[in-house]
């Protein structure tokens, strides 16, 4: 079960999202799932580095293995149908070509 820091709402279909408390569409949602770390040591972090997306928590790695995480850093791409479009598993470098075309691909021309 993951548990959320903070204000958010699961993203519909849609593509509807809360954003300040009003209602705009999303293109784009980044959220981050924090696992099996104590909450006082995640909120120390968050105290410390701030962050412009919800954190969720996977304290006892449920949301992991559904998602088949096994190593981490673990990153997932998801389409607006729920399916996932790239996924790589370590240190991701956000700069390269096929992750930028992976969220290219997804966002409205």
């Amino acid at each position: 079960m993951l548990r959320v820091l903070g204000p958010v709402e699961v993203v519909g279909p849609d593509g509807v999202v809360p954003l300040g408390g009003a209602k705009e569409r999303c293109l784009l949602a980044v959220l981050a799932v924090n696992v099996a770390e104590p909450e006082s040591r995640v909120r120390g972090y968050l105290n410390q580095v701030r962050l412009a997306f919800p954190v969720l928590l996977d304290h006892d790695r449920t949301a992991s293995r559904a998602w088949k995480a096994r190593v981490l850093p673990a990153t997932f791409i998801v389409g607006p149908d729920g399916r996932v479009r790239y996924s790589y598993f370590g240190e991701l470098d956000w700069s390269r070509d096929s992750v930028r075309n992976a969220i290219a691909a997804l966002l409205p021309r």
